[in-house]
């Protein structure tokens, strides 16, 4: 495949220079191109007339960029898991995405959550392959509608169950050249990622775009502030790849910093603030560079600017229009509906068919965003039009918070939404519910813990009599979170 090609000519330029950095644990090029190549003929053997997709769960690790490939090579449809996800949410994906099996670190094999549930397990050199047992497994998997599909992500969907975003190789190319283009990344680079592996972020600007051009890959193994300053010093990063709540944490550490060889420091996932943004200028003498993108498209969108009110100018090779509700193209400087067009773009969801395809006007992906552009081609947004919540980078789906909810006991009702706030314009996790009056905060909290990861457990807990709704039934969320954002302010909730 051409992905595996651009990774084993970087190999033939570069064959001992480190490509991966864990640690004090390092991987040469020549050495990545050998276990995925070992692993990958593992795999083919294995999974042999076994049809199903397999998980990729694995915790931020160069095992994570060697059992990706691994898979790529086996010609096996890789998702990527998040690893921290529990027994609810690997049985959800089982259940409606027909995952057959996971690959893991051997290491970690015993805290696997489904461990019961596993019939057959392989390992070569640290990770191993778990097959579920074949009572598990879904008899609706679709495999024509895998066809060219290498690799898939989730979005949050509307009722619990993620929509898995399915991409071909050519998705996956497209996304490491516009980004590596747009910001010039070449074999001097050495990119320090201290963002999941599992999120676009992370794997759009640091898997394959540095691997196609050699660059060194130095993966995060804590990410408290005083250790990513210390390893910015220890290993003189170019790029340095995070989430705003880190670039918010790391504003907060005593002292001034200059780290002179550190030329672009990236954030996306959610909004970062612009006083946040003008603390870690002040502090660190670098601009943090802003990359907006919905989930389908990728990464489109980079302010390398201090103009703190936009979010850039497209990347390379990526095209912004803005349509009104009919899909026509409305003048610059009015405020529509962002539209991205550019072939990182998720060819569909597995499991939603035809539910990507209807966002789509003239193959401009549709955000859900409003926001205008302005004369030099500049996008500024002014809004969204989801009710997906987001936690510090991470995409909640409330519905799914409400869903276990419903099931603790004396809960009568009850809605989960995002709250604003701090002066960082952030949102938390809220529910607001409706009991029989036994419930308390720390059962809520608890029965939250016990099923779901924990960025997905609520920080506020407000008991109400009634939930607000229009005549249509819909809850107006807004309401709540006006109400709790308030409230929040004033010390009442």
């Amino acid at each position: 495949m051409e992905i595996l090609n651009h990774i084993k000519n970087s190999a033939n330029k570069y064959p001992n220079k480190v490509a991966l950095k864990f640690k004090e644990e390092s991987i040469t090029y020549n050495e990545l191109v050998k276990r995925f190549d070992e692993l990958g003929a593992n795999l083919s053997k294995w999974l042999n007339n076994f049809d199903y997709p397999i998980g990729l769960y694995i915790p931020n690790h160069p095992d994570f960029i060697v059992g990706y490939y691994s898979l790529v090579k086996a010609g096996k449809v890789t998702h990527l898991v998040d690893a921290k996800w529990g027994r609810a949410e690997l049985s959800n994906l089982i259940e409606n995405v027909h995952l057959g099996g996971f690959l893991v670190r051997t290491e970690d094999v015993y805290m696997f959550p489904l461990l019961d549930q596993v019939e057959k397990q392989f390992t070569n050199n640290g990770l191993t392959l778990l097959i579920l047992e074949p009572a598990i497994l879904s008899n609706e998997l679709n495999v024509e509608r895998l066809n060219g599909v290498i690799s898939c992500r989730y979005s949050s969907g509307t009722t619990g169950t993620p929509k898995c975003m399915m991409y071909e190789e050519k998705n996956v190319l497209a996304a490491a050249r516009n980004w590596s283009e747009s910001i010039n990344l070449s074999h001097e680079d050495i990119v320090y990622c201290a963002a999941y592996l599992t999120h676009g972020l992370a794997f759009n600007t640091s898997i394959l775009a540095p691997l196609k051009v050699g660059a060194t890959i130095v993966l995060h193994s804590d990410v408290t502030p005083r250790h990513v300053i210390n390893t910015i010093k220890k290993e003189n990063p170019t790029v340095f790849v995070a989430f705003p709540v880190l670039y918010d944490l790391l504003t907060r550490v005593n002292g001034d910093y200059y780290f002179p060889q550190l030329r672009i420091c990236v954030s996306s996932g959610t909004v970062l603030h612009e006083s946040i943004k003008r603390k870690f200028h002040s502090k660190f003498s670098i601009v943090i560079s802003d990359l907006y993108g919905v989930a389908e498209t990728g990464l489109s969108i980079l302010n390398q600017s201090d103009d703190y009110q936009s979010v850039g100018f497209p990347l390379k090779n990526v095209s912004v229009k803005i349509l009104d509700e009919n899909g026509d193209e409305i003048p610059q400087g009015s405020l529509g509906e962002v539209s991205i067009f550019t072939e990182s773009r998720s060819k569909a969801y597995y499991n939603f068919p035809q539910l990507l395809e209807k966002q789509l006007s003239n193959n401009y992906y549709r955000t859900g965003d409003i926001g205008y552009l302005n004369q030099e081609g500049k996008l500024y947004i002014k809004g969204r039009k989801t009710d997906v919540v987001d936690v510090a980078g991470k995409k909640v789906d409330p519905h799914e918070v409400e869903n276990v909810l419903r099931e603790l006991n004396g809960v009568t009702d009850v809605v989960a939404f995002g709250a604003k706030v701090s002066e960082k314009d952030s949102q938390i996790l809220a529910v607001a519910l409706i009991t029989d009056g036994s419930v308390t905060r720390k059962d809520v909290v608890n029965h939250v813990k016990k099923t779901l990861v924990s960025y997905k457990i609520p920080q506020i807990v407000k008991f109400v009599d009634s939930i607000p709704r229009n005549n249509n039934g819909k809850v107006l969320r807004r309401e709540l979170q006006s109400q709790v954002s308030k409230e929040y302010q004033n010390g009442g909730v």
